[in-house]
């Protein structure tokens, strides 16, 4: 997360949060520490928000927490990633019914 910390002092908060979200995927990493890595790339694509790259994170966590059966946090995620979208305004319907479908798979398995 220092690699992430050096971006989010420069000024690239969304840099950072990738960094932050590739460092939360490494298999080395302890599971407490990847979970840190992921609320701390949320924190920093928040920054990011407005932007076409920032949905990527949030899509990313999405997909990391669903991948770990954490699905209220991965509803979380969707949310964001939706207003993200519409944020950066994307005209990605297709996206956006995806993510809408996942919420709804996501708030059955919750």
């Amino acid at each position: 997360l220092r690699a992430a910390s050096a971006w989010i002092e420069a000024g690239e908060a969304l840099r950072a949060a990738e960094t932050a979200m590739k460092c939360a995927t490494k298999k080395w990493v302890a599971p407490e520490l990847a979970v840190q890595a992921v609320d701390t790339a949320l924190e920093y694509a928040d920054a990011g928000v407005g932007s076409t790259f920032a949905p990527e994170i949030y899509k990313n966590a999405l997909n990391w927490y669903a991948a770990r059966g954490a699905f209220a946090d991965a509803r979380k995620a969707a949310t964001r990633y939706l207003e993200a979208l519409a944020a950066a305004r994307l005209d990605a319907e297709p996206a956006r019914f995806r993510c809408l479908a996942a919420s709804v798979v996501l708030a059955l398995a919750a």
